[in-house]
């Protein structure tokens, strides 16, 4: 199974660091994530629930509210419209590997990752119509 971050709707009060089951969520590849990651740098979360900072926490958890979240939702459609102009199947640049002198190639099929960043972005929406938070968890 490949790494993967999971983004869950919360409430404002919720102070908890774990995405339960009932949750309405989406689980985004983490290639998709690292591919997106500079642009996913213009906003700050709290990490752990804590701290204020730059983009997600890639190994722990990050609440996403406010004006970031709004940022959010517009960086996954933004994504999702490049994405749309795509081939029906193409390639992403993915991490080095060191021992092959390569970076990896990563395919992805366009109804796929339109499909999956949509309901990302739908998240988003949905949380922002219903006042409430977004609950990143990563890798």
């Amino acid at each position: 199974m490949s790494l993967v971050h999971d983004f869950a709707i919360i409430s404002k009060e919720y102070d908890e660091l774990e995405i339960l089951r009932d949750m309405k969520k989406v689980s985004i590849p983490d290639d998709i994530i690292l591919y997106m990651s500079d642009s996913l740098k213009w906003i700050n979360s709290y990490w752990n629930g804590k701290e204020y900072k730059e983009s997600l926490n890639y190994y722990g958890y990050s609440f996403i509210s406010g004006e970031d979240l709004n940022k959010l939702a517009h960086i996954v459609n933004i994504w999702k419209e490049l994405f749309s102009l795509a081939p029906d199947t193409f390639f992403i640049t993915s991490e080095y590997i060191l021992n092959e002198k390569r970076y990896e190639k990563i395919s992805i099929k366009r109804k796929e990752i339109v499909s999956l960043l949509s309901e990302w972005r739908n998240l988003c929406k949905e949380a922002i119509e219903d006042d409430c938070n977004i609950i990143h968890r990563g890798i």
